[in-house]
């Protein structure tokens, strides 16, 4: 009898220390996810920008080439933020404008050593709404993309282009700029040229996550 109701009283002790911890694990569980999202609505990230810029401005529309990229360096070490390019504005009126939707994908190609265009790392694909003028910054920081020195940054016009009107433009620099590397090409398959007969690059700001 003796030692049935010791046994009873050693088990009731065992179930009263495993209910204290459950309790205790679940509170320190609740404490750790509020100290979480406290961190995170307060983190501010740090960002650095690049300009890309010439003293006069291009028009380009991406009519007789389909891909422009431009050499970025001076990057600080980190992970890019955004690239903010300027689109669909004119400039002559004698010519004929129709801006229209279109979609372009963001290039980054790596560089190589004597600083001619490397391997394509990422592109992302949008579109430029026909309503838009001016500025926009387009958020690239779901692509995790480390930077760290230079970079050729670029866009690709997916849209067919029209031979006689103009229904897309970003800003570019004026053509004998030799402050900055550009290359030109029509198709994935041709290989880079330097852009000689178009602009010396296309006008952009980029900004950098920074630790």
């Amino acid at each position: 009898m003796k030692y049935t109701l010791c046994l009873v009283i050693l088990l009731a002790t065992l179930v009263i220390l495993l209910a204290t911890l459950v309790v205790n694990a679940q509170e320190f569980e609740n404490d750790t996810i509020q100290l979480n999202e406290v961190r995170l609505k307060n983190y501010k990230p740090k960002i650095r920008s690049r300009s890309i810029r010439g003293f006069c401005t291009s028009y380009e529309h991406l009519q007789f080439y389909r891909e422009i990229i431009t050499l970025v360096d001076d990057l600080p070490e980190g992970y890019l933020h955004s690239v903010t390019f300027n689109f669909n504005n004119k400039f002559d009126n004698s010519m004929t404008y129709d801006f229209q939707d279109t979609e372009i994908e963001l290039l980054f190609y790596t560089v190589n050593p004597d600083n001619t265009p490397g391997e394509k790392i990422i592109g992302k694909k949008l579109m430029i709404n026909k309503e838009h003028r001016g500025k926009k910054e387009i958020d690239v920081s779901d692509l995790n993309l480390k930077t760290s020195g230079k970079l050729y940054i670029g866009v690709k016009r997916i849209t067919v282009a029209s031979k006689t009107i103009k229904t897309f433009e970003i800003h570019g620099i004026c053509m004998g700029n030799k402050k900055h590397t550009a290359y030109c090409r029509k198709a994935v398959n041709e290989v880079w040229k330097k852009t000689e007969y178009a602009s010396s690059g296309l006008k952009m700001k980029v900004k950098v996550e920074v630790q």
